[in-house]
């Protein structure tokens, strides 16, 4: 199966998008967040230590379940991917659609410690194993925007329990506890359900693919998983010159020596090049190189 998106010229484009936004500041709406889904500043921090992942387009894994038997719980899982808009519920309702557009949307799953309670006015709609599901939008204008939500794993069946806000007051007869989130509750919590799966599911599935870190000027890391094909075209690239002028950027080369591999019908062995050579550097920008996984083994 052909996979378009990487043969495209956005590819360098996608790169200077996950780069740009791990460097982004917060936006100065952050601060109107709810208290309790509010990102902290050194999980900001560890998020951008673990960087993006950007997975093909024709991929495909289970929407509502995790494939625990194939894949286990990993420790965390990303996924990213450009975004021009998005209808999901940053603020409380009180707050603008508008700040959700952006250029880049991404999605952080990290498992928490065993014995980690939910925060306090959090609720769970079934047993398992503890995660914290963090959202950020890289905004046109003015930094990050994100939230951070919680689900829970069943470690045997991979079924998905999301968690929710929990409000609570008196009605002058009894105690009422109901969802903070009013009546967009069972859609948020369908969100978080299809987002922890495909996040997770999509992430895992990067061991079946060849994966390229890409970095530039000692950046934070930009992973893709990609085809057999790439991997060719990655190494063509490289030994090709860089044109008479000298100053065609690394990706945009890489891109244009698959498109002219595939044309004249060049033939690269991967294995040949993979000798001793895990990773290397082309005008400014580091390529570090990761064969797929056996099938058998389990995610990090």
């Amino acid at each position: 199966m052909k996979n378009e998106l990487w043969q495209q010229d956005e590819f360098e484009d996608l790169i200077e998008r996950g780069i740009i936004s791990l460097y982004e500041d917060k936006h100065p709406e952050w601060k109107k967040i709810a208290s309790s889904t509010r990102i902290k500043q050194k999980e900001l921090a560890m998020l951008r230590r673990l960087g993006l992942y950007f997975s093909p387009g024709d991929r495909i894994t289970p929407a509502y379940e995790i494939d625990v038997i194939n894949d286990g719980l990993p420790k965390y899982a990303i996924i990213s991917e450009p975004q021009e808009q998005t209808d999901t519920p940053i603020f409380d309702k009180s707050q603008s659609a508008d700040i959700l557009t952006g250029y880049l949307y991404s999605h952080w799953m990290v498992r928490q410690r065993a014995g980690s309670k939910l925060p306090k006015n959090w609720e769970a709609t079934g047993p398992g194993v503890l995660y914290a599901k963090f959202s950020l939008v890289a905004r046109n204008e003015g930094g990050l925007i994100g939230t951070k939500r919680f689900v829970k794993i069943h470690p045997q069946t991979g079924v998905i329990r999301p968690c929710y806000r929990s409000q609570q007051y008196n009605n002058g007869y009894k105690h009422i506890n109901e969802p903070a989130e009013g009546p967009t509750f069972k859609k948020i919590l369908e969100q978080d359900l299809i987002t922890t799966a495909c996040t997770i599911g999509l992430y895992t599935d990067k061991k079946h693919l060849w994966n390229v870190a890409v970095s530039e000027n000692n950046s934070r890391n930009v992973l893709f998983g990609v085809y057999p094909e790439q991997i060719q075209s990655l190494f063509y690239a490289r030994d090709l010159p860089m044109t008479a002028t000298g100053r065609k950027r690394p990706i945009l080369h890489w891109v244009a020596s698959h498109k002219r591999r595939l044309k004249q019908g060049t033939s690269v062995d991967v294995k040949k090049h993979m000798r001793g050579v895990t990773s290397f550097e082309m005008n400014g920008t580091s390529f570090e190189i990761t064969q797929p996984i056996k099938c058998n083994q389990k995610a990090e």
